[in-house]
């Protein structure tokens, strides 16, 4: 993380751990669930677009883990829906850096397997059961949403993403939409 060596180095924090200290990542996002909610769906579509970067060659080290929530997942279990989302692209990432390596077919170019000691372990086996449950949450909230709509009785034990009804459908959408397309990839995969 020194600024001249490091071209992923904006130059505020000098580690980690200053920077969570310094608040870049926080768990809740925010204490508003509205801006909760739109910071955890820009947080995945980050996410998405630096697995692609990396899939186009770039470092692993400078994409996907420039995210300081895979940098330290242990943070994350109290916020479900940013907890399974980063375990599965952990999951991904060694999947897909497993298989290529394996079949010893690629060159450096083409996609970068070097990991630079960061730790891909996790619970592989579990982030896909934990990915479900959290669709399967969202889903029912989603289906809450259009029985308020069409005037029928509301599930009483789904708690709202966040406090404006008329975004709930929408952002409920949103979240469901990335959730699926990050399970395709992880499917083929692990299976």
């Amino acid at each position: 993380m020194d600024p001249k060596m490091d071209s992923g180095m904006i130059g505020r924090y000098y580690s980690v751990d200053e920077a969570i200290d310094g608040g870049a990542a926080p768990i809740p996002i925010s204490f508003d669930r509205t801006v909760d909610v739109q910071c955890t769906i820009d947080i995945m579509d980050h996410l998405l677009a630096c697995e692609a970067t990396w899939h186009k060659g770039h470092s692993l080290a400078q994409t996907v883990f420039s995210c300081i929530y895979l940098l330290r997942p242990e943070r994350t279990t109290s916020h479900a829906l940013l907890h399974s989302y980063s375990s599965v692209i952990r999951a991904t990432c060694k999947a897909v850096i497993s298989v290529v390596s394996d079949a010893r077919t690629h060159e450096e170019e083409d996609l970068f397997t070097m990991m630079y000691g960061l730790n891909l372990n996790g619970e592989d086996e579990k982030c896909l059961s934990i990915l479900n449950a959290v669709e399967e949450t969202i889903s029912r909230q989603l289906r809450a949403c259009r029985a308020l709509s069409a005037r029928r009785k509301v599930l009483e034990d789904i708690e709202p993403l966040q406090n404006n009804p008329m975004l709930e459908e929408g952002y409920c959408r949103a979240i469901l939409a990335r959730l699926r397309f990050r399970k395709v990839l992880p499917c083929v995969c692990l299976s």
